[in-house]
């Protein structure tokens, strides 16, 4: 992980901190009723995971499809003449499902913005902490954190290649 990725990591959750504590007073988080807060608070909570379920499954496909792991663009080194290598299989060529991956990213990124003010209504109002959802979150939340920042196998590259 290089230093960029650290810096934009640190970046994005202090901004992350700093609008949950804005929105944390907000007029939506103090009116609805605590059962209706719940379910919110679960359904953000869930958020990570159809992202990690249809990223593996673009992965599955493409391996499938190609019969060995797909590879981002990469430069030969030994070559005579050095070139680029492109990608066996451009993920945009699963159409729905690649587009999927790609909206359903930003709303994982965002979606500690909309968990703190709902967290912190209930833990206010209801008197609860919903640590299992909390926990759910935060398990979810990092495993798309270090999918994106450590690149196992390196299909998150052949993903946005």
């Amino acid at each position: 992980m290089s230093g960029f990725h650290v810096f934009l990591l640190i970046v994005i959750l202090a901004a992350m901190v700093m609008l949950t504590t804005l929105l944390g007073t907000t007029h939506f988080a103090r009116s609805l009723p605590a059962k209706a807060l719940i379910v919110v608070e679960l359904c953000i909570a869930l958020i990570p995971a159809p992202w990690i379920a249809l990223f593996v499954a673009i992965v599955m496909r493409a391996r499938l499809e190609l019969g060995f792991w797909p590879y981002p663009q990469h430069s030969e080194p030994g070559a005579p003449f050095p070139g680029i290598v492109s990608s066996p299989l451009d993920p945009s060529e699963f159409g729905l499902h690649c587009m999927a991956v790609w909206l359903l990213a930003p709303a994982v990124i965002f979606s500690g913005v909309a968990y703190g003010p709902v967290w912190a209504a209930l833990r206010t109002r209801a008197g609860r902490s919903g640590r299992i959802h909390t926990r759910i979150y935060a398990a979810g939340f990092a495993l798309c954190w270090c999918l994106w920042i450590l690149d196992p196998g390196q299909f998150v590259a052949w993903f946005v290649d």
